[in-house]
């Protein structure tokens, strides 16, 4: 079930047709997404956040190619649906990601650039910072620490 459940927010949950050999289910939330193992383990989340023009995505957890497929619909519906001037992506939480993952952040920035919103990354942990530079796409640090000096 959603972990949001308890809060009085509705959720309903989908299952994934496109590998129906993986029994992976989709729970919806409002604000934020879950893409589960069969058995309840959360394999990545997104939680958006808005401040002004601002919208802050949240991933955790880990980033192949099924998750990567359900966090583009997820990031792209938000991208869409809120028209923010930014788009903050933050990967702390991220523990793996393979190449699917640098193909879903690859995308966002074209569609951003399409819908005139500008795309920043935060919080990358080290490991995924060394394959994000190999493919080309920037990574702030800290943003908080950008901001004090």
């Amino acid at each position: 079930s959603c972990r949001a459940a308890g809060k009085g927010v509705s959720c309903r949950q989908l299952f994934l047709k496109n590998n129906p050999k993986i029994p992976y289910t989709e729970v919806m939330c409002t604000g934020s997404f879950i893409l589960q193992k069969g058995d309840g383990q959360a394999m990545a989340t997104v939680t958006f956040s808005a401040a002004g023009e601002t919208l802050y995505a949240y991933l955790a957890g880990e980033i192949d190619h099924d998750a990567a497929q359900s966090l583009r619909m997820q990031l792209d519906d938000a991208l869409v649906s809120r028209s923010p001037r930014t788009l903050i992506i933050d990967l702390g939480g991220v523990g793996f990601m393979d190449s699917s993952g640098v193909g879903l952040i690859l995308g966002r920035q074209r569609c951003a650039r399409v819908l005139g919103t500008s795309l920043r990354l935060q919080h990358a942990p080290a490991q995924l910072q060394k394959v994000l530079r190999l493919a080309g796409i920037p990574c702030t640090e800290n943003t908080e620490k950008e901001n004090a000096q």
